[in-house]
């Protein structure tokens, strides 16, 4: 028996011969000068933070796939500073009626410009972001992150 979670970490049990799709998702992590990481709150759970990124099209590059989902997302444009990820994971989750499995990879990034475009917030998905924020990375947790995020935060408190 497979267990995959959905956005709340609910368990949902795979049904046999249920097709399982690969989602290659990637995330930015952004710090600025005083070591706060730019975090987003998404609107489907206001009690979790995530990193801006996601799902990456099939039809784009990783790193592409994360400066638009950056700037989509936050309202910043950002580049990538290093081509190799400082975190892969993997989650085997339940979304939009599909049992996904997903590897995360995150990023190291930086601002290009501190100037963020507000509009572009929620431009791509409607009503998707709740509130954009830099965030101490001593006050993220278990708790507050996703948990398909929160390992890659674990492992750069240490």
């Amino acid at each position: 028996m497979t267990i995959f979670f959905d956005l709340f970490k609910n368990p949902v049990e795979l049904p046999e011969n249920e097709e399982i799709f690969w989602r290659i998702s990637a995330y930015a992590l952004i710090k600025n000068k005083e070591n706060k990481i730019l975090m987003t709150l998404p609107t489907y759970d206001t009690s979790k933070w995530m990193l801006p990124g996601g799902g990456i099209s099939t039809s784009e590059k990783v790193l592409d796939g994360i400066v638009r989902e950056c700037y989509e997302e936050t309202g910043y444009r950002v580049k990538i500073t290093s081509n190799t990820p400082i975190f892969f994971g993997e989650t085997a989750f339940f979304h939009e009626k599909k049992f996904l499995h997903s590897l995360n990879l995150v990023f190291s990034a930086s601002l290009i410009s501190d100037k963020q475009d507000e509009h572009m917030i929620n431009s791509a998905e409607k009503d998707e972001i709740a509130k954009v924020e830099w965030i101490p990375i001593t006050n993220l947790n278990e708790k507050n992150c996703r948990n398909i995020i929160f390992p890659a935060i674990q492992t750069l408190k240490k």
